[in-house]
């Protein structure tokens, strides 16, 4: 694939069939499901407001660094305390966002983001987080947040200061 010699050698202990794939036909595959995955990741990434100033170049590096990740109704995605190694944006269902000292303190839906508070300011998670339905998320990694949403890291923080009011135990608030 890459033009180097072979690292190992093969050898069958059992009767086998062996398909075989050129390099210039794996590489057409592997080019093509990089770039359907791009564009479907782009496509995304336009319908989020946040994202609206970043640049298109900037979304595409966005987009190529996602990561899928398939919840199930009533995973728990986030647990309050932990260390936060991931963000997240909901492509496809429902969550909730709770605290121990107040419960259930917003719902989260298609299109919304969680999880940044831990990476902006590298402290513990703040809330909780489950799959009220089947979901589909995608995720950067801490390392991904920090090359990739630099851009928009100034909004990010600007809009942490309406959790303010959510994640103050005196607050009896439920919107977020």
């Amino acid at each position: 694939m890459y033009g180097t010699y072979r690292a190992a050698t093969i050898t069958a202990v059992t009767d086998v069939t062996c398909w075989v794939l050129d390099r210039d036909s794996y590489r057409g595959i592997l080019l093509n499901t990089t770039m359907k995955k791009r564009e479907r990741y782009m496509e995304f990434l336009d319908k989020i407001p946040i994202l609206k100033s970043v640049e298109p170049y900037e979304k595409a590096r966005i987009a190529d660094v996602l990561e899928p990740l398939e919840v199930k109704t009533g995973d728990e995605i986030m647990k309050e305390g932990t260390e936060g190694e991931y963000f997240y944006f909901i492509e496809s269902g429902e969550v909730s966002v709770s605290t121990i000292a107040d419960g259930e303190i917003c719902m989260l839906k298609t299109g919304e983001y969680f999880g940044e508070l831990a990476l902006l300011f590298r402290q513990p998670r703040k809330a909780s987080v489950y799959a009220v339905t089947n979901c589909y998320l995608v995720s950067l990694s801490r390392k991904n947040f920090q090359n990739y949403l630099g851009p928009v890291e100034s909004i990010l923080k600007r809009n942490t200061q309406n959790y303010d009011e959510y994640l103050n135990p005196n607050n009896n608030s439920q919107h977020l």
